[in-house]
C-alpha cells in the first residue's frame, strides 16, 4: 500500500506533468487541500477517469483526521494527496499525514512538479547553493524582525512566503534593518503577470511593487559573518592578541580569514594597524 503525492501547477496550467495526469485517472481517493479546486483542476485538464473518485478535504489544519484518513488510504486501491497548487508538502504542509502513513508501514511515492521556491531561486539571480527555505513569516511585525535577524546570522539565501496584505510591512524591516542585504521579490510566479523585482534591500522602491497576488521573497546576506564580528571588533581584537602570544600575525590572519570569509592579506594590515 502507497499514497501517491501529486505536485500541482502553480499558475501555468502547461507545468502538469504527464505523470501527475496518470496518476490522477489511476486514482480512487483524492486528498486535496481543497476540493472545489482540486476538481476545477482535473476539470481543466479534461481527466474524466476520475468522475468516480472520492474526494476528501484534507490540509495542515486536518490533524484530527489522520486516523480516519489513514483508514481510507488502507482501503483504497490509488489514494493520492494534492495541494491547490504546488507540492502537497511545500504548498500546504502533509508532514504530520505523511509521518502516520510511514508508522503504519504505507509507503510514500511522489509525482514531483514545479515548485514556487525552486522557481523563486532561479529568478532570483541569487546564490542558490545552500539556502533555507521558511515558508510564511509570522504575523507580528517584532517577530518578523526576530526570524529576519536569525537568519541573518547564517548567511547564505533564505525563501520565504508573504501575502499581499504584509509584503510592504515586510520589506519595510528588510530595508531598514538588513539595509546590505540584497532582494528578490518574485510576485505571481509562472502566471501571465510574473513580475521579479531585484534589489539591494536600503535601495528598494516600494512604490513601483504592485501589491496583488502571490510573493516569494528570496533575501541573501552576503557578508552574514563578517557583520556580526565587526559589530565586536574589540572582542575580536582581544582573542586575536591573546593567540599572537602563541603564534604570528601572518597565521593568524589566515586563520580570521577562514572564519571572516574575507581576504587574508585585507585581516593582516588591519591586525598590523590596530597594533
Amino acid at each position: 500500500m502507497k499514497v501517491t503525492l501529486i505536485s500541482t501547477p502553480i499558475g501555468n496550467l502547461d507545468d502538469i506533468s504527464s505523470r501527475a495526469i496518470d496518476a490522477f485517472k489511476n486514482s480512487d481517493l483524492i486528498l486535496c487541500e481543497d476540493t472545489r479546486v482540486t476538481r476545477s483542476l482535473i476539470s481543466k485538464l479534461d481527466i474524466s477517469e476520475c468522475k468516480n473518485s472520492e474526494f476528501i478535504s484534507f490540509n495542515d489544519h486536518s490533524a484530527d483526521k489522520i486516523p480516519f484518513i489513514i483508514e481510507k488510504i488502507k482501503s483504497s486501491r490509488f489514494p493520492v494527496l494534492v495541494s491547490d497548487a504546488g507540492s502537497p508538502v511545500i504548498s500546504d504542509p502533509a508532514y504530520p499525514l505523511l509521518k502516520a502513513c510511514l508508522e503504519k508501514e504505507i509507503e510514500i511515492d511522489t509525482c514531483p512538479g514545479v515548485s514556487s521556491v525552486t522557481v523563486a531561486l532561479e529568478l532570483s539571480g541569487l546564490p542558490s547553493t545552500p539556502y533555507s527555505f521558511h515558508g510564511f513569516l509570522p504575523r507580528s511585525k517584532g517577530d518578523v524582525l526576530k526570524a529576519l535577524k536569525s537568519h541573518e546570522s547564517l548567511g547564505h539565501t533564505h525563501v520565504y512566503f508573504e501575502s499581499p496584505h504584509r509584503i510592504i510591512s515586510t520589506l519595510e524591516i528588510i530595508k531598514t534593518h538588513l539595509p546590505q542585504s540584497e532582494i528578490a521579490i518574485c510576485r505571481e510566479l509562472t502566471k501571465k503577470f510574473q513580475s521579479v523585482y531585484r534589489s539591494k534591500a536600503q535601495e528598494l522602491n516600494l512604490e513601483e511593487i504592485q501589491v496583488k497576488g502571490e510573493f516569494v521573497l528570496c533575501l541573501y546576506h552576503p557578508h552574514a559573518l563578517m557583520s556580526s564580528s565587526s559589530a565586536s571588533s574589540s572582542e575580536l581584537q582581544g582573542l586575536a592578541n591573546k593567540y599572537l602570544k602563541k603564534s604570528s600575525t601572518k597565521n593568524l590572519s589566515k586563520l580570521l580569514s577562514l572564519v571572516l570569509d574575507r581576504n587574508a592579506k585585507e585581516i593582516y594590515d588591519e591586525l598590523i594597524k590596530t597594533g
